[in-house]
């Protein structure tokens, strides 16, 4: 498309903005904000995270403003008028059906705001409407996706930033939803503790908020030691039970629905269309490393395949031997293969994010060794570090029986490869 290749000429869309461009996604936003409060964690800093919203945002888009804006972005007349064509002279009526079927329509009222819902170019349109948002931000690191913004800082600075964001939106006619607005703090308990001693008053638009200790961003639930836990003892258990649950009822769905059919290919399509996706939406970004809480997630898929066995009336030994006479990886490889494959596009620039590729590094020993790590480990303090994506992921690059050159491998090869290694 023409209108992507001259935004992306003139690096017009925020660096920082995920929703809705190639190569980007929620979960690129996720372990970028997750990477730095991490960090911060790690040098003994707490962090600050506000996520807010815009109420209805594609909705009240002032087209003038956004035809404005296009302008001063370089689009030239002709382009400019196309877009005026394309935005202005709608209308929109309301329809209802009486009892005898028939359909009565309200009159027609013109539209004067908005982008078109369902469209190809809406989402584009909105996030060129709310690019120079990104002025706002003096003090604090930021996360876009679409219209959830999610602001984050390790020290004091953050009510100046919001007043300056509350204001951005009343110029641009947004309203920001005082609903959906949460505040954090994250860090480990001494540290969380430090925090609340100085009692910080957050205010957006006028308003405090008081800060909860557990909310769902985009996806995935954070509690306020980024533990994704329900209770302080068991680490990510919170994500990981609700996950759970929402597959258990997805494959009882699928096991239901499958009582008549005879063939085992059909109902493998099943549970890996409805019941795997929830296991591993976003994984990059919790992929738990101790073993209760692979076992608990690796028990949806091995009550499964002893379904499968139940209808194919055999009895394997033995988990490892369903998969293999099913032909399905066990979900702890496949969220290993997911990290690397991640790992990979980020290093081959099919993923275009800079503040995860400068956490790569080449190792380059002082003396020459036959076998040498490729990969350079940063070194962290914490195990929650540790186990972050990117520290995560280079270790087991590390640890394989065969090379990855993160610059040149592609996914595809390094997927294919692994998976052969577990079915040799």
């Amino acid at each position: 498309m023409q209108l992507i290749e001259y935004l992306n000429q003139n690096n017009i869309l925020p660096l920082k903005q995920s929703g809705f461009r190639a190569g980007l996604s929620t979960v690129t936003g996720l372990l970028s904000v997750v990477d730095d409060i991490l960090t911060a964690q790690d040098t003994g800093e707490s962090t600050i995270l506000i996520l807010l919203d815009f109420s209805r945002a594609f909705d009240t888009i002032d087209t003038t403003l956004l035809l404005s804006k296009l302008m001063y972005y370089g689009f030239d007349c002709n382009a400019l008028k196309w877009f005026e064509s394309y935005l202005n002279g709608r209308t929109q009526r309301v329809r209802l059906q009486n009892e005898t079927g028939t359909n009565i329509f309200s009159v027609a009222s013109p539209v004067t705001r908005s982008v078109p819902q369902g469209s190809i170019l809406g989402p584009l349109l909105f996030i060129l409407y709310s690019a120079d948002i990104t002025g706002c931000f003096k003090y604090c690191q930021y996360r876009l996706y679409a219209d959830d913004l999610q602001v984050y800082i390790s020290f004091n600075k953050l009510n100046q930033d919001l007043s300056v964001i509350a204001e951005w939106a009343n110029n641009n006619e947004l309203i920001l939803n005082s609903n959906k607005i949460k505040l954090m703090i994250l860090g480990s308990k001494k540290l969380i503790e430090r925090t609340n001693a100085h009692k910080p008053k957050i205010v957006v638009g006028g308003n405090y908020f008081e800060q909860v200790s557990e909310v769902r961003n985009l996806g995935i639930i954070m509690d306020s030691s980024l533990r994704f836990e329900n209770h302080s003892k068991l680490i990510y258990d919170k994500h990981i039970s609700s996950i759970i649950t929402r597959a258990y009822k997805a494959m009882g769905f699928v096991i239901r629905c499958s009582c008549a059919f005879n063939s085992l290919k059909t109902i493998k399509i099943l549970y890996c269309s409805f019941v795997r996706p929830i296991l591993e939406y976003a994984s990059q970004v919790w992929n738990p490393q101790y073993e209760v809480y692979k076992s608990r997630i690796e028990g949806i898929q091995k009550r499964f395949l002893k379904y499968l066995d139940y209808r194919a009336h055999t009895d394997s030994q033995n988990y490892e031997e369903r998969c293999k006479r099913y032909h399905f990886l066990p979900l702890s490889v496949r969220r290993n293969i997911n990290d690397v494959c991640f790992y990979l596009k980020i290093c081959n620039g099919s993923i275009y994010s800079p503040e995860l590729l400068s956490d790569v590094t080449l190792n380059v020993p002082l003396a020459n060794k036959r076998k040498r790590k490729l990969l350079y480990i940063n070194r962290a303090h914490t195990n929650y570090r540790r186990n972050s994506f990117m520290i995560r992921t280079a270790k087991f690059i590390n640890s394989l029986n065969f090379d990855i050159d993160p610059f040149y491998t592609t996914p595809s090869v390094a997927k294919s490869t692994l998976t052969s290694e577990y079915f040799a």
